[in-house]
């Protein structure tokens, strides 16, 4: 009985560590911020601890809004039955405070990110007033065509960037990852081809080929292939380009258009 005794009595003093040990492991989260990819569910609304039923939804983020972890509580009852739980509390950007479940919290964090598409946008230097320059055709807007940001807009777990161009042309691009800006755009007009004959300017314009273009100004006129042949012998390098929403493909020798079919 005395061995028992002193087993009960270690346990009673360790019960308040084990608590704080389970409450350690969240402290490298308080005071993060996060930005949600998708829907949060299973949020409480209200802080942490409020003695009140809690209200369990859903939240679905817009425009850019994050959260950050404020603070872990401990031993928080239930309104409708006895047992308590431990949560951590979130702080909206638009005031919002909501708390969910310790337990959950892992799940949660895996549907967030820690920067925002916008910030990584900026970080770029991808702002309102900024040049970029359209790498192909996109959505019938020329190969090399001078784009204007206008507007970046945070959207649900992806961005919105808004062009201008010419007198009265827009364009937008919708962004998953600030990377993926770098599929349609060059930061700076590229190098190789900066000094393009008025008729090769005027083909990209319109979408078209002639013989003699390089593959780089046939890549700005028609885009990207579907697939490329290469074939290399003692008489140089022959590539087959495949176009095949157009039909159509492109024969080079030496990065020069030769002929083509569609």
């Amino acid at each position: 009985m005395k061995k028992v005794a002193i087993l009960s009595f270690w346990a009673l003093l360790l019960l308040p560590r084990l608590a704080l040990s389970d409450e350690g492991k969240f402290d490298d989260l308080i005071g993060k911020t996060y930005w949600p990819d998708t829907e949060l569910v299973d949020l409480h609304a209200g802080p942490c601890g409020a003695r009140k039923a809690f209200a369990i939804g859903n939240f679905s983020p817009s425009d850019d809004l994050s959260f950050v972890v404020k603070r872990y509580v401990a031993d928080i009852p239930y309104t409708n039955s006895t047992g308590k739980w431990n949560g951590l509390e979130l702080e909206f950007s638009d005031g919002g405070i909501a708390c969910i479940d310790a337990l959950h919290v892992k799940g949660l964090l895996q549907k967030c990110s820690q920067t925002s598409i916008t910030t990584e946008l900026e970080a770029a230097g991808i702002k309102p007033g900024c040049k970029l320059w359209l790498k192909y055709p996109l959505d019938g807007v020329p190969g090399l065509t001078e784009l204007t940001v206008t507007k970046i807009k945070p959207e649900y777990g992806s961005a919105r960037v808004n062009f201008s161009y010419g007198h009265n042309g827009m364009l937008v691009l919708n962004l998953h990852k600030a990377s993926d800006i770098w599929d349609s755009v060059y930061a700076k007009f590229p190098v190789v081809l900066a000094n393009l004959k008025n008729k090769t300017k005027a083909a990209i314009a319109r979408g078209q080929v002639f013989l003699g273009m390089s593959t780089a100004e046939a890549m700005a006129s028609w885009g990207i292939p579907a697939d490329i042949n290469r074939t290399v012998g003692s008489w140089g390098v022959h590539e087959q380009w495949v176009y095949s929403h157009r039909n159509a493909y492109l024969y080079f020798k030496n990065g020069k258009l030769t002929s083509w079919q569609d």
